[in-house]
């Protein structure tokens, strides 16, 4: 989780210093910087659906009902 938030802290920092001298490359870089901020939207929930399951979740990851074992 920490290296996406800091690669897209990154992405910020360069398409910042970007538009300054160049316009076009600046929102050529904005669909990825798009991408990356979804993709650390995504590793957030999984993070958070991770940790608010505690330890209902068995650890093979298969429950005893899928398991057979009612």
């Amino acid at each position: 989780m920490a290296d996406t938030v800091l690669l897209d802290l990154s992405n910020a920092q360069v398409i910042s210093r970007i538009v300054r001298t160049d316009k076009t490359a600046a929102c050529v870089l904005a669909p990825y910087a798009a991408w990356c901020a979804f993709a650390t939207a995504l590793n957030a929930s999984l993070v958070r659906l991770n940790h608010s399951s505690g330890s209902r979740t068995p650890r093979s990851g298969i429950s005893s009902q899928a398991r057979g074992q009612v």
